[in-house]
């Protein structure tokens, strides 16, 4: 015992036998930096997953073999593996807190291997045609909006808070500082997703556009608003327009169909963030660079661009083989491998 003392590894008895959830509401009592919106999401992991499992373990009696059965658990139940990581990250750091105060002499979540992560399904990305067919599907109010999404690449929620003054209209820029969110059914405005401050540029085609949509407004006045002149709520657009949208385009397609008696062509299955993918991908087949589009996108970093649009960039890597070629065009390597001597090196 006295030598655990001095080690800082001793536990008294009383403090083994506080309950998880105690600790738990510890744990989700640490706000510091963190925003509304993450808290509710920690909240909503706590209490849908670890609460239900763990509310009343004692922790000195949870092991690691318990977690590990727990997240195989998880796993066979059909628990996608993202939600698994989330949970698994919350249950982590609140018994890393226990060892922080000496209530666990160790974490036995520690170093608990988790499911690997199933292959991310390829993103929609709608072509200019089919940009078109969905702005005349969603009709004069909401039209601009889609439009802008979709050539800019910003968030349905930075696009929502963006004021009359955040608009460059000699630059052709636009300034996001801000993002609406919506936290358990009320709307406020907060800090980006990644908490940064950027500025994109839009093209020269959207002129008209802005200029109309910020004529004779203040400038504290937001771009894009609700029937009623509030803060556009995604999940409230969502079904109020753009649903119906996506039915007008499904409906007038198969008139088409059985006019014509072809087989109805499907209109891709579209989310309105599948509006920043279609940005991305326009921008990466139009040359743009992977920082340019994390800008664009406002990723914090370009790993991330590059981890989510890496099928997109398959031009560059031609390029990269012509340049290649090129360049070793007249050399002793280019005459060796167009050699008939090298290819019977390769023959069995």
């Amino acid at each position: 015992m006295e030598v655990s003392k001095r080690a800082g590894t001793f536990v008294p008895v009383s403090a083994a036998r506080i309950q998880f959830q105690q600790l738990l509401d510890r744990h989700l009592e640490l706000t510091a930096g963190l925003s509304e919106n993450t808290l509710y999401q920690r909240r909503s992991v706590a209490r849908k997953w670890l609460t239900p499992k763990w509310e009343t373990w004692p922790v000195a009696d949870i092991t690691r073999n318990l977690v590990e059965l727990w997240i195989e658990e998880l796993n066979a139940d059909g628990v996608g593996s993202g939600t698994i990581q989330k949970v698994y990250r919350l249950f982590n750091a609140t018994l890393n807190h226990a060892v922080e105060d000496h209530l666990l002499q160790r974490n036995p979540a520690r170093g608990v291997r988790l499911p690997r992560a199933r292959p991310a399904q390829r993103h929609p990305y709608l072509t200019f045609d089919e940009l078109a067919e969905l702005n005349d599907a969603m009709g004069l109010r909401y039209r601009s909006l889609v439009t802008f999404l979709a050539l800019t690449g910003l968030r349905f929620g930075e696009a929502a808070a963006l004021r009359v003054s955040s608009i460059d209209l000699d630059g052709r820029l636009v300034h996001i500082d801000s993002a609406f969110k919506e936290v358990a059914g009320r709307l406020s405005e907060g800090d980006t997703k990644s908490h940064t401050i950027h500025t994109i540029a839009y093209p020269p085609i959207l002129d008209a556009m802005m200029r109309e949509l910020t004529s004779g407004r203040r400038g504290e006045d937001h771009i894009f608003r609700s029937p009623t002149s509030r803060g556009l709520r995604i999940n409230t657009w969502r079904r109020r327009f753009w649903y119906p949208a996506i039915e007008r385009i499904t409906t007038r397609r198969a008139a088409e169909s059985a006019r014509t008696g072809q087989v109805p062509i499907s209109f891709p299955d579209v989310t309105p963030h599948d509006l920043q993918h279609t940005a991305a991908s326009l921008a990466i087949r139009a040359g743009a660079e992977v920082v340019a589009v994390a800008r664009m996108l406002g990723h914090a970093d370009s790993r991330m661009t590059l981890n989510t649009y890496a099928g997109l960039f398959t031009g560059d890597l031609t390029a990269v083989a012509e340049t290649l070629q090129r360049d070793m065009s007249g050399s002793a390597l280019d005459h060796a491998l167009r050699s008939a001597d090298l290819d019977r090196g390769f023959s069995p």
